[in-house]
């Protein structure tokens, strides 16, 4: 097995321990914990989630999971803290970031030392799109909106975006493609071709519980 499969099959094994069991933050009472991200950066297991409607950042230590980071976005405006919705960790040019979203904005911190977050950019839509998620496809970092899927570079500037809006939001997923985006719309696989703009493929798929937030 190459190296870099074997850090991709630690990573996601660390996911599931996201999934699975409850992880006890320092100096907190345990919480319980249903999705996320992870990363091998320098050797280093780092985890991202926002299911406390925070954005907290773990490091694999001999003793589990130990929480670095924590914090809510800050709005100035309003003069208060809001809530992040999803999260996302990338490796650029040697440094580790965590873009996060939040209500109509996207955040790009920089978390290399894992003692502090730094804040690169943010950017707010003024056209009233929710993001729900941030992903990436590929090398580029997506976000899952009410109203579009949104492509952006490393600057957050939005490069493209495809009007595909499948019921189900979070279930939307590039599983590594470079052309195809998959989605599950109530009962039906979907298949959007990011060539033509279009779906291109749907067929019902049995399941046992509908409520469920299924992805492909």
């Amino acid at each position: 097995m190459k190296k870099g499969t074997k850090i991709g099959f630690l990573a996601l094994a660390i996911v599931g321990l996201i999934l699975i069991f409850a992880v006890k933050p320092s100096n907190s009472k345990i919480k319980s914990y249903y999705s996320g991200d992870a990363i091998n950066y320098s050797n280093q297991i780092v985890v991202a989630t926002t299911n406390t409607d925070s954005l907290e950042i773990f490091k694999l230590t001999d003793d589990g999971l130990l929480r670095v980071l924590k914090f809510k976005p800050f709005d100035p405006v309003y003069n208060k803290y809001g809530i992040f919705s999803d999260s996302k960790l990338s490796e650029e040019h040697g440094r580790l970031y965590v873009y996060a979203t939040s209500d109509f904005s996207l955040y790009k911190y920089d978390i290399t030392d894992l003692s502090s977050a730094k804040l690169e950019k943010k950017v707010k839509n003024t056209y009233w799109e929710w993001y729900y998620r941030v992903d990436k496809f590929g090398d580029r970092v997506v976000t899952i909106g009410n109203k579009s899927i949104k492509i952006w570079d490393q600057d957050l500037t939005s490069i493209d975006s495809y009007d595909f809006k499948p019921s189900n939001r979070y279930s939307i997923r590039s599983n590594n493609s470079e052309q195809f985006i998959f989605a599950i719309d109530g009962s039906n696989l979907q298949i959007f071709d990011r060539a033509t703009r279009s779906l291109i493929k749907e067929f019902a798929v049995a399941y046992s519980n509908l409520d469920n937030n299924h992805k492909v």
